[in-house]
């Protein structure tokens, strides 16, 4: 992987388990409501995935959980609270 893509899987893994926790659901729950084996967001939030997922996948999740895919994939949520001070 190379340096962006790194970046962009940093921020995803970040910001699903963030907004996934908001939507109270667990890991295996989200995998399975968007087709993937119960154990991919588990994979994907602790970087595990050898590549990033494809464009469907990050658009099934950002469906599920009602954000766009810029909120899951350009910054770390967290960063850009602390920056909006």
């Amino acid at each position: 992987m190379n340096k962006e893509d790194l970046e962009m899987m940093t921020n995803l893994a970040k910001n699903v388990a963030i907004y996934r926790t908001k939507a109270h659901l667990t890991a295996k729950k989200l995998s399975r409501m968007i087709g993937k084996p119960p154990d991919f967001i588990d994979k994907l939030e602790r970087l595990k995935l050898k590549r990033v997922p494809a464009l469907y996948v990050i658009i099934a999740i950002s469906f599920v959980l009602d954000v766009g895919l810029n909120d899951l994939t350009n910054e770390d949520y967290i960063k850009s609270l602390l920056e909006e001070d």
